[in-house]
């Protein structure tokens, strides 16, 4: 995904919580980071608050460096900041990406014994599976999900292509009804929840691809790994091209025009969406979300001003949709940004 549309995402503010339970254990002061990097800690009391993607990225980077820890303090020893630069370099040389992610697993394992990665390859699909020690408890847990994110996102980037996944196997202590929405828009598969075996799987047919990148590609990479954790970017999915055809232009534009954009139907847009388990108003209605929040931010525009960027009539209609999506009011929850 590009800068600008990053800029234009949010997280939810429920997702940021489970990346700060490993810094609060460590003595970390909540409040004072979150405001560090521009999060009001007012909305941590709001369940449908989200945040813009950015400050969640700044957030990540702020925890690592003041707990000197890329492990988010999910673990009971550090991982010191430079350990993933080091895996890349360490992988950067291997052909196909089943040699990259036998050699990832294998840098990893040298680190702890609180955790196991393992890449178990079958005729037509392939399982990556985390397992970690009981000890760990709910840190486990959450660890387990963003390595799998993680790795997953920078397997995208070595090849250069999406991996689409067929399947996402999370910890059952995640599974409350919350959690799900975040964690579909993290893995874009369905999911399963079960405490034994947590991984996702997909075609066998990747693990041959080549990789793309180089050296010269991975230095400028390395600037900012944290992106890894927003991005939509390298997804070949109908839902990801919409995301992305629409966030370039406001308004955002109709079905109809869209699926003129794709060489398509109206109709078979609609059906290849709904096969992703998505929709274009439910698609379009995240994105003019997202744009509401960041503009928010912004108090030079007023609330009038934001409904007419984004294509309501009237800015009724605008407050009206905002408080389904997010339980609060434009005018409230900027109050509540600035708090």
């Amino acid at each position: 995904m590009k800068k600008e549309a990053i800029r234009y995402s949010s997280i939810s503010m429920r997702l940021v919580e489970t990346y700060l339970i490993g810094f609060a254990s460590k003595g970390g002061n909540v409040q004072q980071i979150l405001s560090a990097v521009g999060i009001s800690p007012a909305l941590r009391e709001q369940p449908k608050a989200r945040v813009p993607a950015d400050q969640f990225r700044r957030l990540l980077l702020a925890v690592i460096q003041e707990l000197h820890d890329e492990s988010c303090g999910y673990l009971s020893h550090k991982i010191k900041p430079g350990t993933f630069a080091m895996m890349s370099h360490a992988v950067i040389h291997c052909i196909e990406l089943k040699s990259a992610w036998k050699r990832l697993i294998q840098f990893y394992q040298l680190l702890s014994d609180e955790y196991s990665f393992s890449l178990i390859e079958e005729k037509s699909e392939t399982y990556f599976r985390i397992q970690v020690s009981e000890s760990l408890a709910e840190f486990g847990d959450i660890f387990t999900i963003s390595s799998l994110v993680f790795v997953h996102r920078f397997m995208n980037w070595l090849i250069g292509q999406y991996i689409p996944l067929n399947r996402a196997i999370l910890p059952q202590s995640l599974a409350d009804q919350y959690r799900v929405n975040d964690y579909k828009t993290l893995f874009h598969c369905p999911l399963e929840f079960n405490q034994s075996q947590n991984q996702i799987s997909f075609q066998t047919r990747f693990l041959y691809m080549p990789i793309i990148q180089t050296p010269h590609t991975l230095s400028s990479f390395l600037k900012d790994t944290s992106e890894l954790f927003i991005r939509y970017q390298l997804e070949e999915s109908f839902t990801a091209k919409t995301r992305r055809f629409l966030a370039k232009e406001l308004p955002f534009k109709s079905v109809e025009h869209l699926a003129k954009d794709f060489h398509i139907t109206p109709q078979t847009l609609r059906r290849r969406l709904r096969a992703e388990g998505n929709s274009y108003q439910k698609i379009k209605d995240e994105l003019c979300r997202d744009h509401a929040i960041y503009y928010l931010t912004n108090q030079q525009l007023t609330i009038e001003n934001i409904a007419h960027i984004l294509g309501f009539s009237e800015a009724s209609t605008f407050h009206r949709a905002f408080k389904k999506w997010t339980g609060r009011s434009p005018g409230s929850y900027r109050k509540l940004e600035y708090h």
